[in-house]
């Protein structure tokens, strides 16, 4: 079973590589740590470990693996710009591709959801000069190349035009005030330092939800 071996350590290669390449995965670095632990203990889903064990193998492989994970995980940031989901979708395919090949497609399943549920943490955010643009949250800048190679199933928040992201409401958090609610879901994220610190909590309200109607000031 040699040559199920090579192509089994060189598709495990390919994935942690792939994931090293996206370099902010969210939801694909949990299950590959999963992965590998549970390949370390011999439970990994329909005996492919166990297979392994026997022969003497897995153990210099799965160093090979831990430690390129450890070099994800010490890169690894809590979001993702778009286009680094199409990577992510490629790590989670071949990590299902993997386990269907070796373990059958009952393992794989529960890998499969995953694919159907991206993208993940998605909001609707503007660009920096002001275009509309969906792009997954990430704490720098939105660009207009995010919004062109934005995934097909997103969140749409009713304006976004002055909306900003949560380390970008740190950033204006001196010249004006800022939601204390600090919900990132929320729609009401239109903040501005003209809204006037003498506005009662309702008004100030108010102006949020008509500002992209009536820019004011």
């Amino acid at each position: 079973e040699d040559g199920g071996w090579d192509e089994y350590t060189e598709t495990l290669k390919e994935l942690v590589n792939v994931l090293l390449e996206a370099g902010k995965s969210q939801s694909a670095l949990p299950y590959a740590v999963e992965w590998v632990e549970r390949m370390k203990r011999g439970e990994s889903p329909g005996g492919a470990a166990q297979a392994f064990y026997v022969a003497g193998l897995v153990h210099e492989e799965l160093r090979e693996v831990e430690q390129a994970l450890d070099a994800f995980k010490s890169s690894y940031e809590l979001s993702l710009r778009a286009s680094d989901l199409h990577l992510q979708r490629r790590a989670l395919s071949k990590l299902t591709e993997m386990e269907s090949s070796f373990v059958g497609t009952s393992a794989a399943s529960e890998y499969q959801h995953l694919l159907d549920g991206l993208p993940v943490a998605v909001e609707s955010s503007s660009t920096h000069d002001g275009e509309d643009a969906e792009v997954i949250s990430i704490p720098e800048s939105s660009n207009e190349a995010d919004a062109e190679l934005s995934p097909p199933v997103v969140r749409k928040r009713r304006k976004a035009g002055s909306s900003v992201s949560p380390s970008e409401k740190q950033n204006v958090a001196g010249f004006g005030r800022a939601d204390s609610d600090g919900d990132p879901c929320s729609p009401k994220k239109n903040q501005s330092p003209l809204a006037g610190s003498d506005l009662s909590d309702s008004a100030e309200i108010n102006i949020h939800m008509q500002m992209d109607d009536s820019k004011q000031g």
